[in-house]
């Protein structure tokens, strides 16, 4: 099989996302099957749920979620047009509450028959303080109008995972930066994503720092 998508143009850090749907037509006769006979109203039937929006319907499932000690977690993976719902844990309710951390997944059956999968890691939150490993961040401009610069000071590490997620918790962007001097800085470029609220993790091994990054285009 041989496809092919485009022309379009990317800028640097840019991502693109699109939808690839197959009608399934066993036992054709061949060699010259009628096409228009058996494929035709199959695709037509698929275009229209597609512009209904059946298909990709949004899950509003956050991918990662931290959990407090002693506290419980909602997994909510409502949607308006699914007709059931398979958790990994055996769950079969469209909203779970876990007081577990792992990796959580859900089978989400939609009233056209099709199913999806999502998954959402629950990590246990532990308390951090900036004095145990930064000393000093600074994250400017903020709110940035697409671009913006993280700089660290602290203890040394290896290295600073800064990764960046949504409103919705789905990941952005993510670059590793050496720390091992005890001091790191990265420039994300941002210009390509929407305006809103942005949320940077900082990760060093176990420990854990969560800052607020607006951007205004």
């Amino acid at each position: 099989m041989i496809g092919s998508h485009g022309p379009f143009n990317m800028a640097p850090n840019d991502t693109f996302q699109w939808t690839v749907a197959f009608t399934y037509h066993p036992n054709i006769p061949l060699p010259c099957p009628d096409i228009f006979g058996t494929v035709k109203n199959d695709l037509e039937a698929l275009h229209t749920l597609l512009n209904s929006g059946a298909l990709d319907a949004p899950v509003h499932l956050l991918s990662n979620v931290q959990l407090s000690p002693g506290q419980s977690a909602l997994l909510d993976a409502t949607v308006p047009s699914a007709t059931g719902y398979t958790w990994s844990n055996g769950a079969t309710t469209a909203t779970i509450s876990v007081a577990q951390a792992g990796a959580y997944s859900v089978t989400i059956t939609r009233s056209t028959g099709c199913a999806s999968v999502e998954t959402v890691l629950v990590t246990a939150a532990t308390p951090t303080h900036e004095a145990d490993w930064l000393d000093d961040l600074r994250i400017f401009p903020n709110p940035s109008a697409g671009q913006f610069k993280v700089e660290m000071r602290g203890a040394a590490q290896s290295s600073v995972e800064c990764t960046l997620y949504n409103s919705l918790g789905q990941f952005v962007q993510r670059q590793v930066v050496d720390f091992s001097s005890g001091a790191g800085d990265y420039t994300f470029n941002c210009a390509y994503l929407p305006t809103g609220i942005y949320t940077l993790r900082l990760r060093a091994g176990e420990k854990m720092r969560h800052e607020r990054v607006v951007l205004q285009h």
